[in-house]
């Protein structure tokens, strides 16, 4: 890989570390040493990250758009203030994904779904469940991180039933919101049981 770029985590202050943390990482061509130019693949497949050790990590390229900001999870073992990893990219010899950006391995087992909500036809679960959701009149819109869907009035998305969708159990639900009425998000988590 000839390209490579540090990238160091901030902002995260606690003094717990996170342990396989899904981080977003957000590339443009405004960033100093990255360029879109310099991947030998248009789509992002020569894209690697590695820790400080050099272990590389799984990602999930969620967008890729060669004119603007692509979106990329990354699954970081330990995130704590001073945690660090590496972009690599520019190997021509890469023209395909590689199956850890494809099979749902950035997110643990714990993720029974995952819905970037980047696209309606159908809204991808970007875990190995494969529970994707079918829009209901939804429309493509920008979010906080990455894509997102618009419900307006009588839109929805649905999803089907699946053996990893226990919602007759007690689970945690996390949604990132934005309403017409508030330029802030809203983010609501630990819903406990889902009907």
């Amino acid at each position: 890989y000839p390209y490579s770029l540090p990238i160091d985590v901030a902002g995260y202050g606690h003094p717990e570390p996170l342990t396989n943390f899904p981080m977003l990482v957000k590339l443009s061509g405004d960033i100093a040493g990255f360029a879109y130019g310099t991947f030998a693949s248009d789509r992002g497949y020569d894209l690697r990250f590695t820790d400080t050790t050099g272990h590389t990590l799984n990602h999930e390229i969620e967008r890729w758009d060669t004119s603007g900001e692509s979106t990329v999870w990354v699954k970081v073992p330990t995130l704590s203030s001073n945690a660090a990893i590496r972009a690599w990219w520019g190997n021509a010899s890469i023209t395909t994904p590689p199956p850890n950006t494809t099979d749902g391995s950035t997110w643990d087992d714990d993720y029974v779904a995952v819905w970037h909500m980047s696209g309606n036809a159908p809204i991808a679960d970007s875990t190995a469940n494969g529970n994707d959701a079918l829009s209901r009149g939804t429309l493509d819109a920008s979010g906080l991180a990455g894509g997102a869907q618009s419900f307006e009035g009588g839109q929805w998305a649905t999803v089907t039933t699946h053996p990893s969708l226990h919602f007759m159990d007690a689970m945690t639900v996390e949604v990132l919101a934005k309403s017409d009425q508030s330029s802030a998000y809203q983010h609501f988590a630990n819903m406990g049981t889902a009907t």
